[in-house]
């Protein structure tokens, strides 16, 4: 680690003597943002990232293309950047609104939970370049209710609660890594049949 920080500091003392072509300063801010910059750079370039990961970041591809509405709005079909797409259902889209939370993550009312089957999806767009879903809701009364939903949450969740609508998701392997650890939801999802 001290081999490390050593070669770091050595770096940025010598970008900033060809940069500024004075001594280094502690208050040399800009340099110190363009040598880290590109060390982080080559860090990326070493361990095979592309260049959509280094510039634009790991959760782009987590953003949202498209959604929209199917089954008669019980199901929505939302398609992520990545070329991966799932099918919802609408019910657990509903059930898992934000809206119905609080800061706690725990229900503000369980009433909501026996009137979710009551409710279809009317429209369904990416928003925010993409970052979030704004899903318009109707239930059998006619009340509408619009909610917004996080595209990497709805990434993340995407495997364990909707259908694959791609090719490659259509047969999910289990994580990768030391045998006998992981997600407690890998055998989980081999088992399950929920269409």
């Amino acid at each position: 680690h001290f081999g490390s920080s050593h070669r770091a500091s050595r770096v940025r003392v010598n970008f900033h003597q060809l940069h500024c072509g004075t001594p280094p300063s502690l208050g040399c801010l800009q340099c110190l943002n363009v040598a880290c910059g590109a060390m982080a750079s080559r860090c990326t370039a070493a361990v095979g990232l592309t260049a959509s990961h280094r510039f634009l970041g790991a959760t782009r591809g987590m953003k949202i293309a498209s959604a929209r509405p199917v089954n008669e709005g019980r199901q929505l079909d939302v398609a992520f950047v990545d070329k991966t797409a799932y099918r919802f259902h609408v019910e657990w889209m509903r059930d898992s609104s934000p809206g119905l939370v609080g800061s706690d993550f725990y229900r503000k009312s369980a009433r909501h939970l026996f009137n979710v089957d009551q409710y279809v999806a009317t429209d369904a767009r990416p928003a925010d370049d993409g970052s979030k879903l704004v899903v318009q809701f109707k239930n059998g009364t006619g009340t509408g209710v619009s909610d917004e939903y996080a595209s990497r949450w709805l990434h993340a969740f995407a495997p364990y609660v909707g259908r694959p609508l791609h090719e490659e998701g259509r047969t999910v392997q289990p994580a990768k890594g030391l045998k006998g650890t992981g997600s407690l939801l890998d055998g989980l999802h081999k088992a399950r049949q929920p269409w």
